[in-house]
């Protein structure tokens, strides 16, 4: 996933490639991107590349050969989120607000979820649950990551929305920071979870930043 690991250390032990030779390239029906720039990073499982596009596709590669697509799978909306693979699934939020679950070897959705909000930022899959925010839902979501049921939201103070934040995972809390609109004043919440976690989500400790938490 994005950052690495949930708890977005950002640390690998994977070695880069030491010159910038190009290996292959292809061009999908849409912009890898979107109008605010944010950009759907590409997540790398074996020799297997993912990533989504603004057609409202999420491709999936041969990274080693010659950059060969394996599949392609058409999604109800744009997707500017950056997929995360975990369990042989891909999950990754549209434009539109849905949160999907996609079969990671031949692209079939598994399930999808609706926020009713605007996913941008991509999720956080931990402990067989999946983590994320949607733009003007003000709500940070937490779903079961093999049926996509819901297991708590998580709400910020009024006017304060989870909209360019990633959240983190990491000693049986969930962290993100929230903006009343992207450069605002900022608020950095931490949730707890646990097994039972109460459906409306439990704040552990909230702390007050300086302008907004974004393109994370």
């Amino acid at each position: 996933m994005l950052f690495h690991d949930p708890a977005h250390t950002s640390c690998t032990p994977d070695t880069g490639p030491l010159t910038k030779t190009l290996k292959w390239s292809y061009q999908t029906g849409g912009a890898i991107s979107s109008y605010y720039t944010h950009i759907s990073s590409p997540a790398v499982v074996g020799n297997r590349l993912y990533v989504g596009s603004n057609s409202r596709y999420m491709y999936c590669f041969d990274a080693i050969n010659g950059g060969a697509p394996i599949w392609t799978r058409q999604l109800a909306d744009t997707v500017y989120s950056s997929p995360a693979v975990a369990g042989g699934r891909v999950y990754v939020g549209t434009w539109n607000g849905y949160m999907y679950c996609l079969n990671a070897d031949n692209g079939d959705s598994i399930w999808r979820y609706s926020s009713g909000g605007m996913i941008e930022m991509g999720a956080t899959v931990a402990n067989g649950r999946v983590y994320f925010g949607a733009w003007y839902q003000n709500y940070i979501w937490c779903l079961d990551a093999a049926t996509g049921a819901l297991v708590w939201r998580g709400q910020p103070e009024s006017n304060f929305m989870f909209t360019h934040s990633m959240p983190a995972v990491h000693d049986s809390q969930v962290f993100m920071g929230a903006s009343k609109y992207m450069v605002d004043p900022t608020k950095f919440y931490a949730f707890k979870e646990y097994p039972a976690s109460p459906p409306t989500g439990e704040i552990a400790w909230r702390c007050s930043l300086g302008t907004g938490v974004q393109h994370q």
